[in-house]
C-alpha cells in the first residue's frame, strides 16, 4: 500500500470536489486546489484574508467549477474558479455581518445568512442581483430544495410564529407560506398523595 506525502492545512478544511477531479486544502490564509488522482497542485489562490483564522470554511459549488472560502472575522466570503485563474467573486456584508453561507443547486447563487438571523441574502454570481429574506431561522439549516432544484423552503419567523416559506428558486420570489400552529400540551394539575 502507499501513502502520499503529508500536505499542511488548518480548520480541518479538507474538501473533495462533487465530480471527485479535485480536492480542495486550506492552509492558514492560502487555498491550495489539487488534482484528487495525481495530488498534483492545480491552483494556489492567496485569501485577501487578514484577520485570523483566516478561512473559516471551504465549500465546492455542485458543478465542481467554483469553489468558496468564508472568513467570519471579516464579514467576507470570496468565490474562486478553478477553470479561470483570473476569475473571482467577492462579497462582504459588514452591516447585518455573515454567519453562514451555502451553495443554491444551480451553483450560481450564494445563500447567506447574517448574524442573529435577521436576514438571508441570496447573492447572484452571474449578475449584481440581491435578495433579502427576512427573518429565517435556523441559521445554514433551515433551507431545503426541492430534488430538480426549482423551489426552495425556508423556516423563518415573523410576527413571533414560525412558518414555512416556499421561494421560487429562479426569481427567488415568494409563492406560498405555510403556517402551524403548536399546541401545547396541558399541564395536569400537581396532586399531593400521602
Amino acid at each position: 500500500m502507499e501513502y502520499s506525502d503529508l500536505y499542511k492545512q488548518t480548520g480541518m478544511h479538507c474538501r473533495f470536489s462533487p465530480d471527485g477531479r479535485y480536492l480542495s486544502l486550506a492552509f492558514q490564509h492560502r487555498l491550495v486546489i489539487r488534482n484528487a488522482e495525481t495530488i498534483a497542485v492545480v491552483e494556489a489562490f492567496h485569501t485577501p484574508y487578514k484577520a485570523a483564522p483566516y478561512i473559516n470554511d471551504v465549500q465546492w459549488a455542485p458543478t465542481s467549477d467554483l469553489v468558496l472560502t468564508l472568513c467570519l472575522a471579516e464579514n467576507k466570503v470570496n468565490v474562486w474558479s478553478v477553470e479561470d485563474k483570473e476569475w473571482r467573486f467577492e462579497l462582504q456584508d459588514e452591516i447585518a455581518g455573515i454567519k453562514a453561507v451555502r451553495w443554491a443547486p444551480d451553483g450560481r447563487h450564494l445563500l447567506v445568512w447574517s448574524d442573529f438571523e435577521l436576514r438571508l441574502t441570496i447573492w447572484s454570481l452571474v449578475s449584481d442581483q440581491k435578495v433579502y429574506i427576512q427573518y429565517p431561522r435556523l441559521t445554514g439549516k433551515g433551507v431545503d430544495f426541492h430534488p430538480d432544484g426549482k423551489l426552495m423552503a425556508v423556516a423563518q419567523r415573523k410576527d413571533y410564529r414560525d412558518y414555512i416559506g416556499i421561494y421560487e428558486a429562479e426569481s427567488w420570489s415568494l409563492i406560498k407560506v405555510r403556517t402551524r400552529r403548536h399546541v401545547l400540551p396541558r399541564r395536569r394539575a400537581a396532586t399531593n398523595r400521602m
